[in-house]
């Protein structure tokens, strides 16, 4: 729950919230069959918060037969608890995650405008990062959503 802060205040809300607990950092996970985003608000890089990312993002009765990363220790670790297959990227060259670092870059750009739009203050960073994959992810393209490819 948001309270209002004093008018003069640098943020204008405090977005602590249960939901988002300290999210200083966000993982993006993109699905290339179905073009399904999602963007996970963490409160840091560790393997924990990294493995409870990957366990919302995955559905009970779906599998995972591959997963992309760079050589972050978390990444590849947590993929591992999830029995997923991870072959990385070359280490220092972006260019061999170059997908996944124009959708990180998208989602930056969406965040940013969605404060902007909404007046709200980086304090709402983490809300605006799900809402923008919820938008994404529900907008219909050709008559059909990647939520309902992914999920139907």
């Amino acid at each position: 729950m948001a309270r209002e802060k004093e008018p003069d205040s640098d943020d204008e809300f405090d977005a602590e919230s249960d939901q988002y607990p300290g999210a200083k950092n966000a993982l993006v996970m993109y699905d290339r069959g179905s073009d399904n985003l999602g963007v996970f608000p963490v409160a840091s890089r560790s393997y924990n918060d990294t493995l409870e990312a990957f366990r919302n993002w995955q559905n009970p009765d779906e599998t995972i037969e591959s997963f992309y990363c760079d050589n972050a220790p978390e990444l590849k670790k947590a993929a591992k608890e999830m029995t997923w297959r991870v072959p990385t990227s070359t280490p220092g060259v972006p260019q061999t995650n170059g997908l996944i670092e124009r959708i990180v870059r998208r989602v930056k750009n969406g965040i940013r405008a969605l404060l902007n739009q909404s007046g709200l203050s980086k304090a709402w960073w983490a809300f605006a990062a799900v809402h923008f994959a919820f938008a994404r992810n529900t907008a219909m393209v050709d008559g059909d959503s990647s939520y309902n490819k992914r999920f139907k």
